[in-house]
């Protein structure tokens, strides 16, 4: 009986070493960089997404900085497209089409989404920039 019990505790000892070697899978540690996620999202929409700063953007001509923007994005499929409306803060217009043009300035655009790209993870990327750039968690519109 002494083998065993010396044996059963020598498996103990090592299992427990290796889970303590084992890396921990903090999602703040494994959540992807801010390039990472500009990047993800160049390769997923149609027309060109140019980060002219951090946080700053032009999309098709149009420019943005993302805290400007709502945190919640309405994504939808639409016909033969997928698409993803921004909006800017308190209905605010704070896209433009250049930055020294304020009196084009709109309050809405379109992000339109390649055909074969997973909306949902697009979405999942866009909200993960919002994050990155301090414009917060969307929160559910409605709690109850």
């Amino acid at each position: 009986m002494r083998p065993m019990t010396l044996l059963l505790s020598v498996v103990l000892m090592t299992t427990a070493g290796l889970a303590q070697s084992t890396p921990s899978q903090n999602p703040a540690q494994s959540a992807p960089s801010y390039d990472d996620t500009v990047h993800y999202l160049q390769e997923r929409l149609e027309g060109s997404l140019v980060a002219t700063g951090h946080c700053s953007f032009t999309y098709n001509n149009l420019s943005f900085f993302v805290p400007h923007l709502a945190p919640r994005v309405s994504w939808y499929e639409q016909g033969y497209g997928k698409y993803g409306r921004l909006e800017c803060l308190n209905g605010a217009k704070c896209i433009t089409r250049d930055w020294h043009e304020r009196e084009t300035a709109a309050a809405k655009c379109l992000l339109s989404v390649k055909g074969d790209a997973n909306l949902s993870r697009v979405e999942k990327a866009w909200s993960h920039l919002i994050d990155l750039c301090g414009g917060g968690a969307a929160k559910p519109e409605d709690l109850f």
